[in-house]
């Protein structure tokens, strides 16, 4: 038997190896729609000629000359996850598994098509096309090094073995895995994963693409250690951007190659959203230039337009050293229901992330027309609650005058009934910096009375993710006046609760902790969600104040439920 455990742990494994492959298929996807990319002429850009393949001290050679800082032992375990054959290299085909998307295969194909260009020896890709290639290989060395981290973890379980493990998802004894088993076996110890994450994951798992995970696949997906490696004091998180600018430095020594690029570091700002007011009433004023009326309109007639990436975000870690622990002023009772409802609201905010991240792709998405549907006649960068019940029934949503101001309670930043531009971005906009950086940069379409705004698809999509923010807050009030029912709970109890080390704040570990304690262990990304339900849009320093405990915590509606 595999203890319940070892069981978190193992989801905890399933789930960092779908997210990896989640975020990897949107770098495919942004590198695919480049129509200078050519895989051909990118794997003869890596390949050091005249060879036909590439070889970990290739792909070492072309990071390190892109400022990517990692270890070779790093490069061969990046190489040895899609070396199928297992020789010690990556032919064409194998390289092709890599930079290809694998939810797209109309793109896909469109791609394999394209006319390949040589390349000089001294020469470069597109300035374009380097970059993203150097974030796509970036992003599975990223996936490779939380998976391993989590692969220790387990293996150091003293009730693990791989049969065990297999055996336990496996619950038929089919001697394969399919969608099923992974939605049971997630579902049966409460952690949800969803149906985009585990398609991510059967994607990543099942090399020879037949739909079924079979033992030896699973037991490749876990094994573990993989190749030692040094590590460098400097983090491999991007801080590079590609220069067009030539440059006769060399960071490596390839033989007869010389780069002809240069890479410039810039500094990633730690922000929500790129977007404010001043953006949408700059929108407002070119879009009267244009003569744009209302956006109410719905059609499929939309052509695909190249999305573009957004500044990247990067979340401030809190480096405080705990003190001595203290014991925790409730009772085992009203610990559990305090953990219980933590794991309430991030499971809410998890499906929402997930909904907002597939709106994002939609190619015609923005926030600009988006915002539209509820400022109908360009009054400004901000709507009423009248406005946005409106707007919301023209997507053919009605939800009550609670459920409208519990929404804006938490939503109107400055608590003056309105629901400004800024409050609305930060709704929409994903957490993820992949997604967001997507959706940051995405142009407003200036349609005019003749055309629509939105797909059908979009607009479900964004009907959709309106509809789980209203029922977030909801489920959040349900939460709240559930602690609140417990006759002896307070809040400045559940608050000492959390801070175990009386630091006068709660960390995203002490979060983690308490969840662990009641055996909902969750991520560190999930345990993210949780502090933004209780910072809102200010939660750089990733501390939660007892006042902002209070504050979320408090039943904020008349009404039971």
């Amino acid at each position: 038997m595999v203890s319940r455990l070892t069981k978190h742990k193992v989801a905890d494994l399933l789930e960092a190896i779908a997210e990896g492959e989640i975020k990897a298929e949107i770098q495919r996807l942004v590198l695919a729609e480049k129509y200078s990319f050519e895989p051909y002429s990118a794997f003869k850009r890596i390949a050091l000629a005249p060879r036909s393949y590439i070889t970990s001290t290739d792909l070492h050679e072309f990071l390190l000359e892109n400022k990517v800082t990692v270890t070779s032992g790093e490069c061969r375990d990046l190489l040895n996850a899609f070396d199928a054959d297992k020789d010690g290299s990556l032919s064409y085909n194998e390289f092709l598994n890599i930079v290809l998307p694998r939810t797209d295969p109309v793109l896909r194909k469109r791609v394999t098509l394209r006319e390949t260009y040589p390349l000089r020896d001294d020469e470069r890709l597109p300035y374009d096309i380097e970059y993203a290639l150097t974030r796509l290989l970036e992003e599975e060395l990223n996936a490779i090094q939380r998976t391993e981290s989590l692969k220790g973890g387990i293996h150091a379980s003293a009730d693990y073995t791989a049969g065990r493990v297999f055996n336990t998802i496996d619950y038929d004894a089919k001697n394969y895995l399919i969608f099923e088993d992974f939605a049971d076996f997630s579902d049966d110890i409460g952690r949800g994963l969803s149906e985009k994450q585990i398609d991510a994951l059967i994607r990543r798992l099942d090399s020879n693409q037949d739909g079924r995970i079979t033992y030896s696949e699973f037991i490749a997906a876990l094994s573990y250690p993989k190749t030692e490696s040094v590590t460098l004091s400097s983090p491999r998180h991007s801080h590079s951007r590609l220069s067009p600018r030539h440059s006769h430095s060399r960071l490596s020594p390839r033989h007869s190659r010389q780069r002809s690029s240069e890479i410039r570091e810039t500094e990633v700002a730690p922000l929500k959203t790129g977007l404010k007011d001043l953006d949408y009433s700059r929108y407002l004023s070119e879009s009267r230039s244009r003569r744009s009326a209302s956006p109410r309109r719905r059609t499929n007639d939309i052509y695909e337009t190249p999305k573009s990436p957004r500044r990247s975000v990067e979340r401030l870690a809190d480096t405080s050293v705990h003190s001595h622990r203290k014991r925790s002023p409730l009772r085992n009772y009203e610990e559990e229901e305090l953990a219980r409802s933590f794991k309430d609201m991030i499971i809410s905010s998890r499906h929402l992330e997930s909904c907002k991240n597939e709106l994002v792709l939609r190619f015609d998405f923005n926030l600009f027309d988006a915002y539209r549907y509820f400022d109908v006649y360009g009054t400004g960068a901000y709507i009423s609650s009248k406005q946005f019940e409106e707007g919301l029934a023209e997507l053919k949503i009605f939800p009550t005058k609670d459920q409208i101001s519990l929404f804006f309670k938490h939503f109107d930043s400055d608590y003056d009934g309105f629901l400004r531009f800024t409050d609305f971005s930060n709704l929409i906009t994903p957490k993820s910096d992949e997604y967001a950086r997507i959706l940051d940069t995405r142009k407003p379409r200036y349609v005019d009375d003749s055309e629509p705004i939105f797909t059908r698809e979009t607009e479900r999509l964004f009907a959709k993710v309106l509809s789980l923010a209203l029922e977030n807050e909801v489920q959040a009030e349900a939460v709240r006046q559930r602690l609140s029912r417990l006759p002896l709970f307070n809040l400045s109890d559940a608050f000492r609760a959390v801070d175990k080390y009386d630091q006068g704040y709660i960390l995203i570990d002490d979060l983690k902790e308490i969840l662990g304690e009641h055996g909902m262990f969750t991520t560190s990304k999930d345990a993210d969600l949780l502090v933004e339900r209780f910072k809102g849009n200010d939660h750089t320093n990733g501390k939660i104040y007892y006042s902002e405990f209070v504050k979320e915590l408090s039943p904020k509606s008349f009404r039971k439920y």
